[in-house]
């Protein structure tokens, strides 16, 4: 006889994904279950015919393992600083931004001809975020993309956009 145990997660929107495995002894596997925003949970078994089994957990923020583009910058004219400048995030694997790491610095590239100008080496903020400020392509082409590249390692390439 198959016998189905859920899990749920209380007091958030997040799903809950994963599988559940019965074993003939009487014990049940979870795998690949997964939260993937901070915050304080309960998590919930729900057996038939049993009493509901509850456990709290608090999930934090993990280590830093990529980059993300938060904003990008804009449609421009060449030699002019960009309208938008670009930010980046220091990320760990569920897309939260890693804080207090203001010794890791991130440096910008662009992908193909013209100079790019500017500050292209920023720290990051204590709020995981790294902010350009005076960024400029001297040449107009179409589809630029900027590169950045982490002191540790990790790089992501933004969207394409065009300078005039």
């Amino acid at each position: 006889k198959d016998l189905t145990v859920n899990a749920s997660l209380d007091g958030s929107q997040e799903v809950l994904l994963g599988r559940t495995h019965a074993t003939g002894e009487g014990k049940f596997t979870f795998t690949n279950l997964a939260i993937n925003k901070i915050g304080d949970y309960t998590l919930s078994f729900v057996f038939p015919n049993c009493p509901v089994l509850t456990v709290s957990l608090a999930v934090t923020i993990g280590p830093p393992v990529k980059l993300s583009v938060v904003t990008n910058a804009n449609t421009c004219t060449g030699g002019t600083v960009f309208g938008t400048q670009p930010v980046v995030a220091l990320q760990d694997l569920g897309g939260n931004s890693v804080l207090g790491q203001t010794a890791v610095v991130v440096t910008v590239a662009v992908n193909q001809g013209g100079t790019l100008s500017g500050s292209k080496t920023v720290n990051f903020t204590a709020a995981g975020l790294a902010t350009f400020t005076n960024l400029a392509i001297n040449e107009a082409k179409t589809a630029y993309q900027l590169n950045f590249v982490s002191s540790t390692g990790l790089n992501v390439t933004g969207p394409a956009f065009d300078v005039a």
